[in-house]
């Protein structure tokens, strides 16, 4: 069975490894792959809600060769999520799937202080997205303030993580409000 396993891991990550040279290659972050070439998401830049899946598996794929290819090519990608803070105006209720999978697996792995900043300012932009009706609004246009989605309750780890990090209670509380509201209006 361990022959099995290393011999798997070996195919998968030449495959991960020829898919990201190509990706770097085009300065992408790969949404999909379509007629055998990477596209990129379909609007919002890279901070459509997948942008953090690639990321993601490159640290996946670091922790479990050791190979610092992957490693670098996470960080790559992971600076094009972390430009989106600059852009501000496309993120939204998914910022927990774009940097807990990047950034935050970069501080978990690597204890890179940027990277641990870089997952609290994604929390605090999350936070910033608290209704205080109670309820953490998922999309930024005008006609759907009032919107949250049971979505949002798979990026309130983010939250938690913060709260945890930095001893502030407020990301907790948020956290909990809003589950609270989704346990009350959404469930039947």
């Amino acid at each position: 069975m361990p022959d099995y396993y290393e011999e798997a891991l070996k195919k998968i990550a030449e495959k991960y490894r020829k898919g990201a040279e190509t990706a770097a290659a085009s300065g992408i972050i790969p949404y999909k792959s379509v007629n055998g070439e990477w596209v990129t998401s379909p609007y919002d830049g890279n901070s459509w809600w997948t942008g953090g899946f690639w990321p993601g598996i490159m640290w996946q794929l670091f922790h479990l060769t050791g190979d610092c290819f992957f490693r670098e090519e996470a960080r790559r990608t992971g600076k094009l999520l972390t430009e989106e803070f600059r852009i501000f105006r496309r993120l939204n209720h998914v910022v927990g799937f774009i940097y807990l999978l990047s950034a935050g697996a970069d501080a978990k792995l690597t204890g890179e202080e940027q990277a641990e900043t870089d997952v609290l300012h994604a929390a605090s932009l999350l936070m910033g997205r608290f209704n205080p009706a109670g309820f953490i609004r998922a999309w930024n246009e005008p006609e759907r303030t009032g919107y949250a989605i049971i979505d949002c309750m798979m990026n309130l780890t983010l939250l938690y993580r913060a709260s945890r990090d930095t001893g502030d209670p407020r990301f907790r509380q948020v956290a909990k409000i809003h589950a609270d509201t989704t346990l009350r209006e959404f469930l039947r």
